[in-house]
């Protein structure tokens, strides 16, 4: 074997593995829990050493695995096209597009909260 597929092993397996740690980390979080390294490495079958390599804190964790973008695009829409400069019909607009999104990517929304307030 040389050298460059050895090392293409390797590559493979580093991201299996991490690909792994991620795939249970958005199951624990799709169920409302906060994943942790340890969590995620419990339920990915990987050693907790192992998952620390990859993501040596929770916060590098929870950064990989959330992603609000799409969920705010339908916002950024919105407010890119008001057609009114009633306040109060503004904030009406806001709340009918965001109320439905909040409800839906509630537990993605919260770790992401978490992550930037504790940051």
């Amino acid at each position: 074997m040389t050298v460059s597929r050895q090392g293409d092993l390797r590559a493979n397996q580093k991201a299996r593995t991490r690909g792994a740690l991620v795939d249970a980390a958005l199951e624990l979080m799709r169920s409302g829990t906060p994943p942790t390294v340890a969590d995620a490495a419990e339920r990915a079958r990987v050693s907790r050493a192992t998952a620390y390599r990859y993501f040596p804190t929770q916060e590098a964790l929870l950064v990989e695995i959330t992603d609000i973008e799409p969920s705010v695009e339908p916002i950024e829409e919105m407010l890119a096209g008001l057609d009114t400069d009633d306040i109060d019909e503004r904030l009406q607009q806001l709340l009918r597009a965001m109320n439905p999104i909040a409800l839906a990517e509630e537990a993605p929304m919260r770790t992401t909260l978490r992550v930037y307030l504790d940051t």
